[in-house]
């Protein structure tokens, strides 16, 4: 309780500092372009914000024929004609093949690499028995 009232009380202090008129995107915008009073910085923001209004939502003024705008731009846009469509889907399929054939590749390796070595183990398993019986018949002997 006690930490939850420390928190209310600086989030108090910190309201007090903060200016009515200023808002933090105000503060925000000041930081990065300086003095909200001097005109050019004021365009440069009116620029930036000009720009990502036009590249996030170009408007036609109502009166434009939006068919002659598709006639005059229509190779600016990047649309593919089925045979590209289907190209690039065999050419996904082809990949996705190749991928297939490298991991089954490295799995028969896996597999050839772990059977090597249990038979490496059974072949020193059977040299250490020859080995005790070997000692057991110079003993014996």
């Amino acid at each position: 309780m006690i930490k939850i009232n420390e928190y209310m009380k600086n989030a108090t202090i910190a309201n007090e500092l903060e200016l009515p008129e200023e808002t933090t995107t105000f503060r925000f915008i000041r930081k990065v372009f300086g003095s909200g009073n001097n005109q050019n910085k004021i365009n440069d923001i009116d620029e930036i914000n000009n720009y990502f209004n036009e590249s996030i939502a170009p408007v036609l003024p109502e009166s434009a024929n939006i068919y002659k705008r598709w006639h005059t731009n229509k190779n600016s846009f990047p649309i593919l004609t089925n045979q590209q469509i289907e190209k690039r889907k065999k050419e996904k399929k082809i990949e996705k093949k190749k991928e297939r054939k490298r991991e089954r590749k490295e799995e028969r390796k896996r597999r050839r690499e772990k059977r090597r070595g249990r038979e490496q183990k059974r072949r020193e398993k059977e040299r250490e028995r020859e080995r005790k019986r070997e000692k057991k018949k110079g003993k014996e002997g």
